[in-house]
Formats: structure tokens, C-alpha cells, sequence
């Protein structure tokens, strides 16, 4: 099973901006959502670089209204991790996103360390931007990495881009998409 990750941020580097909003979903081998979660993450102090507020579109006045502090944040999705691994039968996620590095990297840094994630998630990831890249260039796909892309290739309407659950859900009908591609091509071999 997989735990789908989005993140919106204040930036591009986890170590120098403010992670502002987690959205994650369990999902099952064939792509269907078992449980989903979304919550804004308010820092002490808001670091956001120029343009990051122009891309997600996140009110920091209202933002600040209904978030919880990283602490509390990193409690609430270990608890929620906690809960698709029973889901999965005690065993770990396998952590999946639309260029999910990304993600882990400010969710290692900013709510949860790296080790503590591994109690409920396993390696490797499955990275949607990466089997577009793949998909691509074994010419399955027109050149479109990018996941708002991807969402016009596939007809993917799950709202508007740069929301962190929207995007979660993209990402899943993405992977769905992009299984489906691959199921012909490999009942072909045997």
C-alpha cells in the first residue's frame, strides 16, 4: 500500500522556508483511497520566499486561524501513517507523490525526522515525475513532467492546481493512469 504526499511551502528549500500545508492519502495496490488527511502547519515565524504565495495561494491571515504548530503537526501524521499501516496489514507505506523527494525532504526537516518516518514507511518511493520522465522517453507519453501537465494529458479534474490535497489526488489518478499504460505492455510479454 501506498501513503501519497503532497506539501505546499513557502519555497523551495526546506532548510530556509516555512512548510505551510500536508495533505497525504493511503491507497491500496490498485489505486483506490482508503483514508485521507489535510492540515496546515503554522511556524513560530513565517518564512516565505518572493513568488511561493503567488504559486499556492495560501492566505497566511487565515492560515495562521487554522493550523497547528509542527509539533503537533508531526503528531497528527504519525498518527495518521500509524493508521495505514494497519491498513496494510502492519506493513510499511510505500511513500508515492509527484516528485515526493521534495515532499519527505520537508517533512524529515521541519515535522518529523527521517527515522521516525521509516517506523511506517519503507524505501523506495514511487515518483510519479519520474515514471513521466520514463514514460516519455520510451515514447508512451508526450513531453509532460510537470503534474499540471499530466492532469491535462490524463482529463485529471481533481481542482486546482497547488493545493496540497488536490494535488494528492492527482498524483493517485497520475499513478493509475500510468499502470494502466504500462498493463498492456507487459501482459504483451508473457
Amino acid at each position: 500500500m501506498f501513503v501519497f504526499i503532497d506539501t505546499e511551502t513557502g519555497g523551495l528549500d526546506a532548510a530556509e522556508v516555512s512548510l505551510l500545508t500536508v495533505a497525504a492519502a493511503i491507497v491500496d495496490d490498485q489505486f483506490n483511497v482508503l483514508d485521507k488527511i489535510s492540515f496546515g502547519v503554522k511556524p513560530e515565524v513565517y518564512v516565505i520566499s518572493p513568488g511561493a504565495i503567488a504559486v499556492n495561494k495560501i492566505d497566511l491571515a487565515e492560515h495562521a486561524k487554522c493550523s497547528m504548530t509542527p509539533h503537533k503537526a508531526g503528531e497528527t501524521l504519525a498518527e495518521f501513517l500509524h493508521t495505514g499501516v494497519i491498513l496494510a496489514n502492519n506493513d510499511r507505506l510505500i511513500p508515492a507523490g509527484h516528485n515526493v523527494a521534495f515532499d519527505l525532504n520537508f517533512i524529515w526537516r521541519q515535522l518529523m525526522p527521517e527515522e521516525e518516518w521509516k517506523k511506517y514507511c519503507a524505501y523506495p518511493a514511487l515518483d510519479t515525475a519520474a515514471l513521466a520522465r520514463f514514460f516519455y522517453t520510451a515514447k508512451l507519453i508526450p513531453a509532460a513532467f510537470n503534474l499540471v501537465a499530466l492532469r491535462q494529458l490524463f482529463n485529471i479534474d481533481t481542482g486546482e492546481a497547488h493545493d496540497a490535497m488536490n494535488d494528492v489526488l492527482a498524483s493517485v489518478e497520475v499513478a493509475k493512469k500510468f499502470s494502466e499504460l504500462v498493463l498492456p505492455q507487459l501482459s504483451s510479454i508473457s
